[in-house]
């Protein structure tokens, strides 16, 4: 879904170019509580190269999510699901049973709209992280943020005191 190609990611680097703001009020009405808290260069990097493709089954998928409330398999429907999962219903992900012996950290944006803080502040007292720290930017911020010393200085950190193998 959303393949990218020229004339999608050429429109949208050519309107976020040409008038930001729209390309900053559809990050403000998907993702972001304050744009605003976005670098502004960064953002039309990022929107020259979205749509950038997804698979449908994972929208579908997260939006089952969004609406049962629930973290669980996906939901092929009861007679599927019969034969996938061997029961009716979609079996629930308990986060709880994360393996911890390998650290997992867990950076959340205050400002975001997509992983809330609220059920991030949840996952963590569920699956109890080696690393949790809010910051001030939403999701979009992660990438294209005007201050994004959370990856300079926190990320480089852990990375730094726990290297990958």
């Amino acid at each position: 879904m959303f393949p990218a190609d020229w004339l999608d990611t050429g429109a949208m680097r050519l309107v976020c170019w040409s008038i930001p703001a729209i390309c900053e009020f559809g990050d403000y009405l998907i993702a972001d509580k304050k744009p605003s808290l976005n670098d502004e260069d960064r953002s039309v990097v990022y929107f020259g190269h979205y749509p950038s493709g997804t698979s449908l089954r994972s929208m579908v998928h997260y939006s089952q999510e969004s609406k049962t409330g629930n973290f669980q398999y996906y939901d092929f429907g009861p007679e599927k699901n019969e034969q996938v999962y061997g029961q009716k219903t979609p079996p629930i992900i308990d986060i709880a049973n994360i393996n911890t012996s390998l650290p997992v950290a867990l950076f959340v944006g205050t400002e975001d709209e997509i992983a809330d803080p609220k059920d991030c502040e949840w996952a963590n007292s569920v699956a109890k992280f080696a690393y949790y720290k809010e910051f001030n930017i939403g999701h979009l911020g992660f990438f294209v943020a005007k201050d994004m010393s959370y990856f300079t200085v926190e990320a480089m950190n852990l990375l730094a005191k726990h290297p990958p193998v």
